[in-house]
Parts: structure tokens; sequence; C-alpha cells
């Protein structure tokens, strides 16, 4: 009607891709994406002066991705039955593809692939926005919701991953340097994997929320001036998994259950640096909604204002200035980062040798011989995941936001050409970190500017291991007879690690741009621009006790880039310089033909 408009879309992708390293279906991975969309959008005219739109937009995507290899029978590889038939009871059979096998850290090229991933993402976009005119002013406000939801698996390893490295092939010493390629052959060819798994995963079905208010005024002050001036407030939900199947955090205070046990086998065999009284073994994993814990990762960030300003002057009729500042946020749900799965997903790991390979109890002949570890959720409490490195979520996180601000100045010169000066600059706060909180301290690394192998001696040496025989600790990298000195000087020593996100990285841009536009005439016109500017970034700790991240020019730094791209209509055919009157025949050869160029670098 003359007052109302509504409008329906609804679209459908597909694509399917196909990669292969190497020759045959080893290698190959496969694929399979399929998206759907719809949109309904309402706009209602109350009168000149005031309208609403409304909207709702429904995005769908499954990405599912599998290899050339699906399906394939390990059994044809030397595995015995036995092995493929508690593999297939105790995981998800899909999963089986040709085993992932990597030699010497991938310096040669792997052989197959994990058994791929079926992911199902919902968009939910609901959105309303009015716009009232009175005046010199056109304001706008409104508001947004959205659901973000994904159903995910993930196979992982179902066939038994191999990595054979140099621990074992290495010397004289077990911490001598390496050879650059090589010696993980000769592990494989000694039957003797350096380390593996057999991955037993859990789905997920996680869930986030966002909201959003904004007003915005554009004011026409002067019939030089305009202004336009706002702010917006975002709350983005907790991120929830459905089943609570989820890490939530990590408490450093309470002692581990098995503390008292590792304390007594400790007292046995104690090293110098670390008294018996001062050895301790606290914290563990906190899960969502479990013991009083909320079923949200993390607890909202509740402050997420974000003004905005601009402004454009006419300073003649041909020049004009324009400024703005604005800040803008970021989300760090399931559009960021997946649920935290450690307990509920369960890797059984390949562990060759408890004394430094003295002995062997697993090589490719007998893999798993005390067969796979099950999954037991948040059953274990603070003993979940003891040997191993989980990562939890940071209670307080914040949303990483950008400050961005910028003056230019544009001028009209003669011949059509347009000339612009602009200064772009971007500040990033809050941004995420990943944070080690168990490293050796600081005081006992090198700070010589070469390889000190007296302390990697000391800190390498092998000790008697205080968690060796406690049961959570079987097949975990911390399950061995001897530990490294290193190891037990670690603040969390009965993890392997323990990381999280915080919001403690930065970064900064700066940049000048210049650009000249010549607009359509004679059939010809050009653009080029020329960018100076630096990108510097805090997002990385170069030593995991480093107490703030390392400030580096960011690999997304290009100091200078130039772009310059043309069309010219070549002057011949009808209506142009040459053969203005051609037609027929004629016209269709030597009529409409272009140039056309660019270049960027």
């Amino acid at each position: 009607s003359d007052k109302q408009r509504m409008f329906v879309r609804w679209n459908n992708s597909q694509h399917d891709n196909s990669n292969d390293t190497l020759p045959g279906p080893v290698t190959q991975q496969l694929l399979d994406r399929t998206g759907w969309g719809l949109v309904l959008d309402d706009v209602y005219v109350f009168n000149p002066q005031l309208l609403l739109n409304l909207r709702y937009g429904l995005t769908y995507q499954n990405p599912y991705n599998y290899r050339g290899t699906q399906g394939f029978d390990l059994t044809t590889l030397g595995f015995p039955k036995s092995l493929v038939e508690e593999i297939g009871k105790k995981t998800d059979p899909g999963g089986f593809t040709f085993p992932l096998t990597q030699i010497d850290g991938s310096a040669f090229a792997d052989l197959g692939y994990n058994g791929g991933a079926n992911v199902k993402t919902y968009y939910h976009t609901f959105g309303a926005t009015a716009t009232k005119i009175s005046g010199g002013h056109s304001m706008k406000f409104g508001g947004e919701f959205r659901v973000m939801q994904e159903n995910g698996f993930n196979y992982g390893n179902v066939s038994p991953q191999l990595a054979f490295a140099q621990a074992y092939t290495r010397g004289p010493l077990d911490n001598s340097p390496t050879a650059p390629i090589g010696q993980g052959l000769a592990s494989m060819l000694l039957g003797i994997p350096t380390g593996g798994r057999v991955n037993n995963n859990a789905s997920r079905a996680e869930q986030s929320t966002f909201w959003g208010l904004y007003i915005q005024d554009d004011w026409r002050v002067t019939r030089r001036f305009t202004l336009n001036i706002g702010v917006r407030y975002e709350y983005e939900g907790p991120t929830t998994e459905r089943h609570n199947r989820s890490i939530r955090g990590f408490d450093f205070n309470t002692e581990s259950p098995i503390a008292a046990q590792a304390k007594a086998n400790y007292a046995k065999n104690p090293i110098p640096e670390l008294p018996v009284s001062q050895f301790k073994v606290m914290g563990g994993l906190l899960f969502a909604g479990v013991k009083g814990q909320p079923r949200g990762l993390w607890n909202a960030d509740k402050n997420n204002f974000a003004p905005r300003v601009g402004l454009a002057y006419e300073l003649n009729p041909k020049t004009i200035v324009r400024a703005g500042y604005g800040i803008f946020y970021d989300v760090i749900g399931i559009d960021r980062q997946d649920v935290q799965q450690g307990g509920f997903n369960q890797p059984t790991s390949i562990n060759p040798s408890l004394d430094n390979g003295q002995t062997y109890q697993e090589t490719l002949s007998n893999l798993f011989p005390r067969g796979l570890d099950v999954p037991r959720g948040a059953a274990d409490g603070l003993a979940t995941f003891l040997g191993r490195g989980p990562s939890f979520f940071d209670e307080n996180p914040l949303n990483p936001y950008m400050q961005r601000w910028s003056f230019s100045v544009q001028r009209q010169l003669p011949a059509r050409v347009l000339f612009e000066t602009t200064y772009i600059g971007n500040r990033g706060t809050k941004i995420g970190v990943q944070r080690q909180f168990t490293a050796t301290p600081a005081q006992y690394l090198s700070t010589l500017p070469y390889r000190d192998q007296a302390t990697i001696d000391f800190l390498g040496q092998q000790v008697p291991n205080p968690f060796y025989e406690i049961p959570e600790f079987v097949g975990s990298g911390l399950g061995n007879k001897n530990t490294s000195r290193g190891n037990l000087l670690k603040p969390y020593p009965h993890f392997s690690g323990i990381t999280a996100n915080l919001p403690t990285g930065y970064s900064h841009f700066h940049s000048l741009q210049v650009r000249a536009e010549k607009r359509m005439s004679a059939g010809f016109t050009f653009q080029v621009g020329w960018t100076y500017s630096k990108y510097m970034e805090a997002t990385a700790y170069l030593n995991e006790t480093d107490l703030r991240p390392e400030k580096v020019v960011s690999p997304n730094d290009f100091t200078h880039r130039v772009v310059a791209s043309g069309l010219y209509e070549l002057p011949f055919g009808r209506g142009r310089t040459f053969f203005p009157n051609a037609g027929g025949i004629v016209q269709g050869i030597i009529g409409g033909w272009q140039l056309q160029g660019m270049y960027e670098g």
C-alpha cells in the first residue's frame, strides 16, 4: 500500500570443494557446504516524518568436512581386529579414515587426516528501526537481537593418529639437539611412535545471544555544516551449552583430590629447589551447571557503550572537511570460540615408554594394551583431565573494542578530478590473548643470548615423578616414572598446561591515505590511491612468564600500498569520434570496446 511495503527473500547456496595434497584418496579433503537464508522486511510509514522498519533474518550453514578415505578398514594396514572393534564400540565408527601419520613434525608430507566434522549453524536476527525527520534533524533509534546457535561434532582422530619424532632416536643425550629431518623416520622404521591418540569426542550444542540498542541524529546544522552524533549499547550474553558439556573455569585455590597421594610420593624423592613443605598440588577444572557453577560460561560484560560522532563542513563549493570518531565492540561468543569439552572429549594417548625409552610398552604392533579411555564428563570434578593441558574461560572477560578516528580534506580540481587526503587512526583495546598459567618460573630460565645447555640440562633432568601410578594420570603425559625438574617447579605441576584468553592485548594503526579520482568524461576515468601506514600489536606473550604481551610490528602491516585503476572507452563506433554513424555489422565489430587496467602493490 502507500503506507506499507513488505518483502520476503529466500535463498540457497551450495559449495563443494575437493583438496588433494598427494595423488589418491589418502590425502583428499572434501567439503559439502549447504546454506539457506530467509529475510522478512516490513516498512510502515506513519506520516511523512515518521516510519518504522521491522526485519527478521535467518542464516543457516551446514559445512560437512569429510575425507576421501571415510570408512577406511584399519585391518588392511595390519591393525588388530580387536582394536578396530573396540574403537568402533567406544567412538563413532563414521570417523574411520586412513590414519593421520606425521613424521618429523610434518617435515615429510602427512598421510591421512582426522575423521572430519559436521557443523550446523543457525543465526536469527531481529531488528527494528524508527526514523523521525524534524526540521534539520533525521533521527534513528532502534534495536537488534541476535541468537547464534551451533550444533557440531568433530570426529577427531577415530583412526589412531601416529606421530614419529626424535624422542627415542636423538642422542647421545635425551635433550641433545635434533637433526632437521630423519630421526622421526628412523622411529617409524623401528615401529615405535613417539606420540599420537585416538579421540572419543562429544557433540556440542552451543548458543550465544546479543542485544544492541542505539540512537543517532543526523543534524544539518547549517547549509554548509552537518553533524552526526549517536550512541549504541551492546550486551552479549555468555555462551551456554545445552547439556552443560563444557569446562567453565579453573579453581586455583582448592587442593586437588590427589594432593595427599602426590605429596606423599614427592616426600620420598624431593628436589633441592623445592622443599617438601612447598610442593603444592592446587586447583582443578570447574564445569558449567555443576556444583553451583552457572550455566553461562562466563559473566557478561555489561558496560559496552559505543559513542559515535561525525561532521562534514563545506569550506567553499570545491572543498569539504570531514572528521569522525567512534567505538566499535567485537563479540566473544560462538562467533569467535567454541565450548571447551575437556572431560567430555576423551583422548587415549599413545605413551610408548614410561622410562624414557629404556623399555617400550606401546608399539605399532600393540598400540593400546590397556584399552581405550571412556569420557567421564564432569564426574571427577577437580580431578578431571589431570596430566593434560586443558583450557578454561576467564570468569570476567571483556569484549574487545576498537576506537577509530579520521580527518579528511576533499578538493574538486579542474578536469573533473577529485583529490582527497585522509588521516585514519585505530586503537584496539582488551584484545584476547592466550595466557599460560603453569609455566616454569622465570628465575630458573636462562637470559643468555645463545643456547644455554647448562640450563637446558638442569631443567630437563629426569627426576622421580610424584604422579606416577596415580590412576588419574595413567595414559597422560605425566603418567611416566620420571618427569623433568622444570615440570615439578611449575605452580600447577599436575597439568601439562593450563590456558585461557585474557583481555590484555592491544593494537594501534595510523595511516595517511591520498587518492585522486577522475570522473568519467570523454570516455576516460581513473582512480589512484596511496596509503602510508604503520600497524603495531601486542597479541601474544614472547615468554610464558612475561607480565604483558610483546609489542611487535603486525604481520598485517604494509608500510606502503598503491592501488590504481583506469578505464578508457575506445573512440570507435556510433556516437564516437571515429565512425560516428556506424551501424549494423560494422557497429557490432568496432563499437563498445573498452580498455581497462589495474595495479596494486
